[in-house]
């Protein structure tokens, strides 16, 4: 059996694990937001020499979401249908501080000078009253070879009715050299759909480089999967919630198929504190992985993953040049501790159950949204703080018959392996893991 190699890599750490059929390497290192593959390279060292160009390689990566957030993207144009160029730029109503007496409006992707219009219309119900002009398409070319633009959105109205007037013009664009993305390749209304064609396009030719990366490692293109997901499924009902230092996961799985995915809004990156009236509060705000929580000893606000790793005494015994500094977290913690009137462990886990509260409630409302029973599912929790906030979240959610399993640390990572050789990963999913019911509640102890 040829090697395979699983990585997540996102802003702050990079979780690896490889395996040759036989025996199971793992290994975290701290990773740079401005260089995401730097962790990658890091991680690589600690294995033994092995032929990369053999190995199948499965990476989930935090790129295209950090790349819009930074702003790394390419140049891009919009093409339009005429008339509704501004589409992006008017955006919604939906805004970060929405009774701020000065909202500030979002910088669009695309400037409004690199928006232009094309003269078509294809009807609500798919029909063409009128046909793209092939010499307003040669004009918009000719415009568009005066800027300095590598790719383009093209978003017309109605093209999930009917993509072909956007299957023309993106042949066009595809000939001049451009990356493009179409709007008809995505589900929603028309602005929902010309949003996420102007994200692809935007960060269309980054995503590309950095992808190119791996193939400059020494791995061979057509064993790289460059969008592994966590494989998450079974039989029945079944929540699957992913804890990592940076997010929060929730997928439904009804009858072995998953029926959503989302990402919370509580991280352990969200802030804690207190509020004008001394109330306690988490989040809405996060820090960024610079300079991150107080406890990898840079960042000065108190965080979510600050009081789980305090309260735990959570250390990487296994990830040596990872450092925790738990004296410093218990010095933010003394201050707010003093003014609840309550020793700084007492605080921390106040913090903690907080936490669980607005997690437990985002679970239920999307069980809601899907129409997903809380009667007789199963719970399953992984990642770094899955066994310290198993119970508290399930004790604050609306389960009435359910059984929980929580996986090791290192199951997200191994599940994105396209194969899992029996037994290889025995010790590492040992650890951390347990099983229990929902007698917990009621006060009865479970085994680890």
């Amino acid at each position: 059996m040829s090697w395979q190699i699983a990585a997540n890599i996102r802003e702050m750490f990079v979780d690896l694990v490889a395996t040759d059929g036989k025996q199971a390497f793992a290994c975290r290192s701290a990773n740079r937001k401005d260089s995401l593959i730097s962790g990658f390279n890091e991680a690589l060292v600690t294995l033994p020499p092995i032929d990369r160009t053999t190995v199948v390689l499965a990476i989930s990566s935090d790129f295209e979401r950090v790349a819009l957030r930074e702003r790394w993207g390419a140049t891009t144009a919009l093409l339009a249908t005429e008339g509704f160029e501004n589409v992006l730029e008017i955006g919604n109503q939906s805004r970060e501080k929405l009774f701020s007496f000065q909202p500030s409006k979002p910088t669009p992707l695309i400037s409004h000078d690199l928006s232009f219009g094309v003269t078509e219309r294809t009807l609500a119900n798919g029909l063409v009253e009128v046909n793209l002009d092939e010499k307003e398409i040669d004009f918009v070319l000719s415009k568009l070879s005066l800027s300095e633009i590598k790719s383009i959105a093209i978003c017309l109205l109605h093209s999930n009715k009917n993509k072909s007037h956007e299957l023309q013009l993106a042949s066009r664009v595809r000939e001049k050299g451009y990356f493009v993305s179409c709007s008809h390749e995505f589900e929603g209304n028309e602005q929902v759909r010309f949003k996420k064609a102007a994200q692809k396009s935007f960060i269309g030719p980054v995503l590309e480089e950095f992808h190119n990366e791996f193939e400059k490692l020494g791995f061979t293109k057509k064993n790289i999967d460059l969008a592994a997901d966590f494989r998450k499924s079974g039989d029945g009902d079944q929540i699957f919630i992913t804890c990592l230092e940076d997010r929060i996961i929730t997928a439904l799985v009804r009858d072995g198929k998953r029926i959503a995915r989302k990402r919370l809004k509580v991280s352990p990156l969200s802030m804690m504190g207190l509020d004008e009236a001394g109330m306690a509060h988490v989040g809405p705000a996060k820090v960024g992985s610079e300079p991150g929580p107080v406890i990898l000893g840079k960042g000065l606000a108190l965080t979510y993953f600050d009081t789980l790793a305090y309260s735990s005494k959570l250390t990487l015994d296994d990830s040596p040049r990872i450092k925790f500094d738990q004296s410093r977290v218990q010095r933010v913690l003394a201050p707010l501790a003093k003014q609840l009137r309550v020793t700084p462990e007492s605080c921390a886990e106040m913090f903690n159950e907080l936490g669980a509260v607005y997690i437990a409630t985002e679970i239920s409302l999307l069980m809601e949204e899907f129409h997903f029973s809380h009667v007789d599912c199963k719970v399953t929790f992984d990642g770094w703080f899955a066994n310290l906030m198993a119970t508290p979240i399930i004790s604050k959610s609306a389960f009435r018959k359910f059984d929980v399993e929580v996986l090791s640390q290192w199951s997200p990572t191994i599940g994105l392996l396209k194969e899992i050789p029996k037994g290889a990963f025995e010790k590492l999913t040992e650890r951390g893991s347990c099983k229990f019911s929902s007698k917990i509640l009621d006060g009865e102890t479970h085994e680890p």
